[in-house]
């Protein structure tokens, strides 16, 4: 027996069927494959050339230029800087500075111009680290392990500014400055010149505020 479809029911499926070939792909939610994107690898950028100091303040005169050896990091003349590389991959990604003049203590190999000492830094403390011939630590690494630190500089490619960046022993971040000591040009980290200066046992082991900036060979 053969049977028959309503009349009904054959114009409900016309209407369905130009329904759907006027209505858009986007409307009837048909899955896409996924664009997901792989993140950016981080691209860093090679320099080699020294490091100068200016004094702080409205003249920000030259007061040497850094130099690194096995006895420490103090300031110089001009011929006496040291030369260094460093590779850093952004302004806030933290590096450290290597030297041929900066030997590890004890070794006969290039060493990195870093921080030794295991000190809190912060405001209202004479605390302080002394800039050194160190050995390679990775960033945001606290100090009890080696007893210092390496991987605590930032550069800003548009100033040429270095800054130094101690991580104290608890892990936090104090605001960090340097200085040079009057009697033998040694530089220092503090996170309060002032607070130094007030607990100096005489004048020669005063600091001064100064600003590292890098110049390209």
């Amino acid at each position: 027996m053969l049977f028959s479809t309503p009349p009904s029911l054959c114009a409900l499926l016309l209407t369905l069927l130009l329904l759907a070939a006027h209505t858009p792909a986007a409307a009837l939610s048909i899955p896409r494959p996924s664009s997901s994107r792989r993140p950016r690898a981080l691209v860093e950028t090679a320099y080699a050339g020294h490091i100068v100091a200016r004094y702080t303040g409205a003249d920000a005169a030259v007061a040497g230029s850094v130099r690194a050896s096995a006895s420490g990091v103090t300031l110089g003349g001009d011929a006496d800087g040291a030369h260094i590389t460093f590779a850093t991959a952004g302004p806030r990604a933290l590096f450290s500075i290597s030297s041929l003049g900066a030997v590890e203590i004890g070794t006969d190999t290039t060493s990195f111009i870093g921080a030794s000492g295991t000190a809190a830094l912060g405001a209202g403390s004479p605390s302080a680290v002394l800039l050194n011939s160190v050995p390679q630590t990775s960033a945001h690494a606290r100090p009890a392990t080696t007893g210092s630190e390496s991987a605590i500089w930032l550069f800003d490619a548009s100033t040429g500014a270095l800054t130094a960046h101690w991580v104290n022993p608890d892990g936090s971040h104090p605001r960090t400055r340097v200085a040079a000591r009057a009697r033998d040009g040694a530089l220092v980290l503090t996170g309060d010149v002032a607070a130094y200066n007030a607990a100096a046992p005489g004048p020669g082991d005063v600091v001064r505020e100064v600003t590292l900036h890098f110049v390209s060979d």
